[in-house]
């Protein structure tokens, strides 16, 4: 997206990208905070290493137990492949949609900026837009 771009306007999205990202991460640890309070990265941490194990070994048991745990679910995947196709299209989908405009918002400042060499900075309007996306975040299970 930066290809052809000059060494300023490279900097200013890595930049941008850089503060997106904190944001993102942010918003999840405090969420995994307010429901596990202090032991929250333990807890998270514990649940990759058991969830890799499970998927590895087809591990059929755990992915009831995680199905049923997370509820709501409009069907209960019955595989791994499964579950991750359910999470991204039910739980992650505003998230990539978010992604997908901030990308947007990245190639729109990119075509301003290569007419208007005085453009504003790039970090405004799109760090920004990230901590308005962080406030705005749709908690799905």
């Amino acid at each position: 997206m930066v290809k052809g771009s000059d060494e300023n306007t490279a900097a200013e999205v890595a930049a941008a990208d850089g503060a997106c990202r904190v944001a993102v991460g942010s918003a999840i640890r405090e969420e995994l905070e307010g429901v596990f309070g202090d032991s929250a990265r333990t807890e998270f941490e514990t649940f990759v290493d058991e969830f890799t194990r499970a998927e590895s070994t087809g591990d059929a048991e755990f992915l009831k137990k995680l199905v049923e745990a997370s509820g709501g679910w409009k069907k209960g995947p019955d595989t791994y492949a499964a579950l991750r196709a359910a999470v991204v299209q039910e739980d992650l989908a505003g998230d990539i949609a978010e992604a997908g405009r901030f990308l947007a918002e990245v190639q729109t400042w990119c075509d301003m900026k290569k007419k208007i060499r005085e453009y504003p900075l790039c970090a405004f309007g799109l760090i920004a837009g990230c901590s308005r996306r962080k406030q705005n975040r749709v908690k799905t299970r």
